[in-house]
């Protein structure tokens, strides 16, 4: 119970030092957050960082837990918070248990929709990362991001 308490400080403290950098994809702080955060975790979880207009930490919200091996993506909660918080694009981050940070076919396929229906909201995704033992691995680095088709 305190290691947890510890931790959530320790990610509280980090989101607050995030909030005041752009988002980058290869920022060390933001890697050592998500690595922290879901590299040890025993089920897929996921979450969405939001940014603001300026590509500016918005908030980082956590989007439920799934299995071993899947997560249901809550899209319609992920984008209605987008647009509460006058997001102007988001980064999806999902783990995957196995240890391997690889897209999965179903990985490239919801990243399509997404990326679509984002795009049609005027809140684009501007990345979708999976984490996996101390690997991160970017769709958008990856060329998956940008595929149009679903």
């Amino acid at each position: 119970m305190a290691i947890r308490a510890i931790s959530e400080i320790a990610y509280i403290g980090v989101s607050e030092t995030l909030r005041a950098s752009v988002f980058s994809v290869r920022d060390p702080l933001f890697h050592d957050y998500l690595l922290g955060r879901l590299q040890h975790q025993k089920s897929e979880e996921c979450l969405a960082v939001y940014l603001d207009r300026d590509g500016r930490y918005l908030k980082v919200e956590h989007f439920g837990i799934g299995t071993s091996t899947k997560f249901v993506l809550p899209l319609r909660q992920i984008l209605q918070r987008a647009l509460e918080l006058g997001s102007s694009g988001f980064v999806l981050v999902h783990n995957h248990p196995s240890g391997c940070a690889l897209p999965s076919e179903s990985d490239r396929t919801t990243t399509a929709k997404v990326r679509i229906t984002a795009e049609s909201l005027d809140c684009p995704l501007v990345d979708h990362l999976i984490v996996a033992n101390q690997a991160i691995y970017s769709m958008s680095y990856g060329k998956y991001l940008f595929k149009k088709e679903l």
